[in-house]
């Protein structure tokens, strides 16, 4: 897991959307800690018979389902774009032909 200082870039559709983006030096750790916070107030858990149950609210022999760090950096993989601030202007260059 890479846990040192990185630039956040909104992206839609794929693509950097460079004028919204605010230079913030947000850790890995701290965006990994939002997408664990959020799925383990928010997500939902859908039954082979569709039920839905929220995860919090599921357990596996009494204890709250642990979700592992493996899963976490798989969804900042797949969909958050983190990178350094180096990279991060050098990708704002090559979309504007700026700074």
């Amino acid at each position: 897991m890479i846990l040192d200082q990185a630039v956040v870039i909104p992206v839609y559709e794929g693509v950097p959307i460079l004028k919204a983006w605010q230079a913030r030096p947000l850790a890995s750790e701290a965006l990994h800690g939002e997408i664990a916070t959020a799925l383990r107030t928010r997500a939902s858990v859908r039954t082979k018979g569709d039920e839905m149950y929220k995860l919090s609210q599921l357990q596996i022999d009494g204890s709250p389902i642990d979700i592992s760090d493996d899963i976490i950096e798989d969804i900042k993989v797949r969909l958050c774009f983190v990178t350094s601030l180096k990279r991060g202007k050098q990708i704002q260059v090559s979309w504007t032909g700026c700074c």
